[in-house]
């Protein structure tokens, strides 16, 4: 999954933000949760904060017939969230602990994630104070680190 935007506003967290994230429940081990991400399977642990990831941004010129000329920007990798107000949306078969076979994402009209595998869920997080992070138009987060604070919600 990549973060693309028409709008970069690199910031740094002046306090704990929370999101939400889309995850995949992996194991319980004494006593503590972790997680991978759907995609690039980054693992996750409960309550730890993540290392830190390098955000490189990359800038494309848009078409004529895509965003009207517009420069977009792509950041690959990096710790995907979403804002506490996007619709996340867990639907299909329910595995139990191990979640849902569908999710879709979507803020404003617009789908901004959407998945079919068994094992998806929906955690709280916080990029920690001091993160750098870019926010986009709908909501979608990327940063440089990322803190699981909640068990999955399925």
């Amino acid at each position: 999954m990549c973060w693309q935007s028409t709008i970069l506003n690199k910031q740094i967290a002046k306090e704990d933000i929370p999101t939400r994230k889309v995850v995949c429940p992996c194991n319980y081990w004494n006593g503590i949760y972790y997680y991978k991400s759907p995609y690039y399977n980054f693992k996750y642990d409960q309550k730890v904060i993540t290392p830190k990831e390098n955000l490189v941004v990359s800038s494309f010129k848009g078409s004529k017939f895509f965003l009207g000329e517009k420069t977009y920007y792509v950041i690959e990798r990096g710790y995907h969230s979403f804002k506490r107000d996007v619709n996340i949306d867990l639907h299909g078969h329910h595995y139990g602990m191990y979640g849902y076979d569908k999710i879709t994402v979507t803020n404003r009209n617009v789908i901004l994630f959407q998945a079919e595998q068994t094992g998806l869920g929906v955690v709280d997080c916080v990029i920690p104070k001091n993160s750098i992070y870019y926010e986009n138009e709908y909501g979608e987060i990327v940063s440089e680190q990322l803190k699981i604070i909640s068990n999955v919600a399925i």
